[in-house]
Formats: C-alpha cells, sequence, structure tokens
C-alpha cells in the first residue's frame, strides 16, 4: 500500500531552479556560443578536480569566462586561488555561494559532479560535463549521458586536463551538440518536484 514517488520528476529542488527555469530556456534557444564556463564539482572538492579542469581550460584558446564555485572548507581551496590568480583568462571564484540558480542561468556550459546538483543544471537546461567523484554517482552519470542531456567524462581518477580541452573544443567545433542537450536536459526536471511531493503528502 505504499506510494514511490521517485525519479527526477521528484526531484526536491529549490524554488530558486524553477524561478530561473524559464528565462534560463529562453536564453539557450537560439545561442550556441560559449562565453562563460562553470566549474563546480563540490563544496570540498577533495581530489582537487577543481585544479585539473582549470588546467585542461588553459589549453582552450577561446576568450570566456570561467566561474568557480568552492566552500570555504575545501582544502586546496589556497592552490585553487594561486592559479586564478596566475592564470591568463577571466576567473571568478564564488566561495560559499548560495544563489547557484543565477550561476547556471548565465553559464552555457558547466563542469560538474554527478550528485544531486545534476537535477539543477537539467531544471535550467545548463549542459554538462559530468565527472564523477563518487561511486554512487555512475548511474546518475551514465543514464544523463545514455539519454544526451549530459557527457559523461569518466571517474575522477580517469580524467585529465587534455580530455577535459578535448570536449570543449568538440563543442565549439560542434555547437548543434549543445543545443540537444541542453533540450534533453530541460526535459529530464522541470524543479517542480518539491510542489508535487508537498501537493500528495498534504492534498
Amino acid at each position: 500500500g505504499c506510494l514511490i514517488l521517485t525519479g527526477a520528476k521528484y526531484a526536491l529542488l529549490r524554488s530558486q531552479f524553477a524561478i530561473a527555469r524559464q528565462d534560463a530556456l529562453e536564453k539557450r534557444t537560439n545561442d550556441d556560443s560559449i562565453r562563460r564556463i562553470l566549474v563546480s564539482l563540490g563544496s570540498t572538492d577533495p581530489d582537487n578536480m577543481t585544479a585539473m579542469v582549470l588546467g585542461g581550460l588553459s589549453l582552450v584558446p577561446v576568450n570566456y569566462v570561467t566561474d568557480v564555485v568552492l566552500g570555504s572548507a575545501a582544502p586546496h581551496l589556497d592552490q585553487v586561488q594561486a592559479i586564478i590568480a596566475r592564470s591568463q583568462n577571466v576567473i571568478d571564484i564564488h566561495i560559499d555561494h548560495r544563489d547557484m540558480a543565477n550561476l547556471y542561468k548565465s553559464a552555457d556550459i558547466a563542469i560538474g559532479a554527478a550528485g544531486s546538483s545534476t537535477w539543477e543544471r537539467c531544471c535550467v537546461g545548463l549542459p554538462s560535463l559530468m565527472i564523477a567523484t563518487a561511486d554512487n554517482q555512475l548511474t546518475i552519470a551514465a543514464e544523463l549521458h545514455k539519454a544526451g542531456a549530459a557527457m559523461f567524462l569518466g571517474k575522477s581518477d580517469q580524467i585529465d586536463a587534455q580530455l577535459i580541452a578535448d570536449v570543449i573544443f568538440k563543442f565549439i567545433e560542434t555547437p548543434s551538440i549543445l543545443f540537444e542537450m541542453r533540450r534533453k536536459a530541460a526535459e529530464i526536471c522541470d524543479g517542480l518536484g518539491t510542489e508535487r511531493m508537498v501537493s500528495i503528502l498534504c492534498p
């Protein structure tokens, strides 16, 4: 007699993502350019994947802005800040940032972990390169890759800077890939899971 509410339809997202959804989707409708890249690999990023990703992006000679999100407790925060200080690219770092919806909305592509933030990115139709930073992320990453809603690069120990650069080059050369990924990502999650859950629990 138990009612099971599972799947991205019931993803429990903060309301800010559903609010940002329409503007984000309209922004991406006819624009295949890459002007802003978001790097968010977990608040603490213990494996320091952020530094590796920034190394890969430094190999792409295209003008774009990179937004990096980390928590103040990240063990490699000082190293990441040093990389940013030396970089010739424009890189903004956001520490303990709360307004992720607007960062997602302004980005053209994200490089992130395949955890719960996956559904936030899908809600606003943000194409993603996913890196599994834990084994419990592998199924999510594989299924979204299969659905064409994101690109799964592999586990954190399988990724290097050159792979990151190669994939970004691929997107630049074939922008239609991004367009399809945006559309399919937006179909996965609409950000209304919390409302659906509440309406069932409190009819």
